[in-house]
């Protein structure tokens, strides 16, 4: 069959569909919805030349956006220590393929994911239903100390974290 732009947009329009199919996972962290992370796809902190270097300001890979509400800790220890994750509801997308994921149980990373971990705590401490929406975006960069070894994560939030509870909800205090 020969190709046509008919024919180009169907397949064009079928990778389109197939990238933003649900893939329920156990767990969302940036390895099962990215996959592995390699030195060699990762900018270079700097341009320009060794006696002139000039920040890039295109340094970081974008990785992922993980959201949903979460209400409850599960802790564990793994050969690289303690973590600490938060289950409830949660989706995320692969910003490099388009691939949609959801899942029971999210690990997000750095002090962003700790300060997840105690708001969710805290918040269960005051109210057993309540829960912390929240939304964030990761990405990575090259390690200034390491760069042709290591990276680092950076966790942005997209929305503010807001903790909410049927007794918040009944105040108006909750969306």
């Amino acid at each position: 069959m020969a190709k046509t732009k008919n024919t180009e947009s169907a397949q064009t329009e079928t990778s389109k569909s197939e990238a933003s199919k649900l893939t329920p996972v156990k767990k969302i962290t940036v390895a099962t919805v990215y996959g592995p992370i390699s030195m060699k796809d990762l900018p270079p902190l700097f341009t320009g030349s060794i006696e002139n270097p000039i920040p890039n300001p295109n340094r970081e890979l974008k990785l992922c956006r993980i959201a949903g509400f979460a209400s409850g800790v599960k802790h564990g220890e793994s050969t690289y220590g303690p973590w600490a994750a938060v289950q409830g509801d949660f989706a995320a997308t692969n910003y490099g393929t388009g691939e949609i994921f959801a899942g029971k149980t999210a690990l997000i990373p750095g002090a962003m994911g700790e300060a997840l971990v105690t708001a969710t705590e805290q918040g269960l401490s005051e109210d057993a239903e309540s829960k912390v929406r929240f939304s964030v975006d990761i990405s990575v960069h090259r390690s200034p100390r390491e760069p042709d070894k290591k990276y680092v994560y950076v966790v942005r939030p997209v929305l503010e974290a807001a903790l909410s509870s049927p007794a918040m909800a009944l105040l108006g205090m909750s969306e």
